[in-house]
């Protein structure tokens, strides 16, 4: 799935928990809401369906926190100050 090109859409997002760590990645509640099986996932979609605050909230929050954290050039800095503290 696009896991980082939903929110950039400033839709709100309903993702499995990634298996690896990400650095800074969007929080349970407060930017998306992860599930761990199906019938999370249904009751994660009657939430947003009927709760507008919370779709507009989630949606906001996981755009912000994409632009703050994850465009490329976070992910090319990081990479240069790592070269830098190995060097």
């Amino acid at each position: 799935y696009r896991y980082w090109e939903i929110p950039v859409t400033h839709t709100a997002m309903i993702a499995f928990k990634p298996a690896i760590i990400i650095e800074n990645n969007f929080e349970h509640e407060k930017d998306v809401l992860f599930v761990s099986d199906m019938d999370e996932f249904k009751q994660a979609l009657n939430r947003l369906l009927y709760d507008k605050n919370l779709s507009e909230a989630l949606a906001i929050n996981a755009y912000n926190r994409l632009t703050y954290f994850h465009l490329s050039q976070h992910r090319a800095q990081k990479i240069l100050d790592e070269v830098a503290r190995v060097s």
